[in-house]
């Protein structure tokens, strides 16, 4: 059983190719720890171009280094603390203009100040570091390891299950 709870790399029900593509971009759905290391006969340049490059829906890279990518799920149109801090200036600035008019209003200059702020701490974004070092006599280590939704787990456990192993893959 691979970390999707699958009874394989892919599950039983639809293409590979269609779970890959499901990546689900919700917030509120519940992300678990992930961790995977394989020991391979690939270059470790080769596996991480080859994680960079795969086209899942909804998978972007955030960093890559010689010998490390860090990848996450992106979505559209995501509140930003940027976007937070102009909303939390604007109602401020709105805030101060009515309390010249209408004293009590003054009292909500604080929820003005926190309001903005409070959807950033539910968010919650599958992130999932993946690095490769290389052993000798051709043979390098691939790690991954984060915190991702059952769907990122399920594409990253497809993907290494075509890697060439050396031994049993220790999760």
């Amino acid at each position: 059983m691979n970390a999707a709870g699958n009874s394989g790399p892919i599950g039983r029900r639809g293409s590979a190719h269609a779970k890959l593509l499901r990546i689900v971009n919700d917030s509120t759905q519940k992300l678990r720890p992930y961790q995977l290391s394989v020991r391979t006969t690939r270059d470790a340049g080769t596996v991480l171009s080859e994680l960079a490059n795969r086209r899942i829906q909804g998978i972007n890279v955030s960093e890559a280094g010689p010998n490390h990518i860090i990848l996450h799920v992106g979505r559209k149109n995501r509140y930003t603390p940027l976007q937070a801090v102009f909303l939390a200036a604007i109602l401020t600035l709105a805030v101060f203009v009515v309390s010249a008019y209408i004293v009590p209003v003054v009292a909500l200059v604080a929820v003005t100040l926190v309001g903005p702020f409070l959807p950033l701490l539910r968010q919650a974004l599958p992130i999932v570091a993946v690095s490769g070092v290389p052993e000798g006599n051709d043979i390098t280590r691939i790690t991954a390891h984060g915190e991702v939704s059952p769907e990122l787990a399920a594409s990253l456990d497809a993907y290494f299950a075509t890697l060439p192993q050396l031994e049993e893959t220790i999760r």
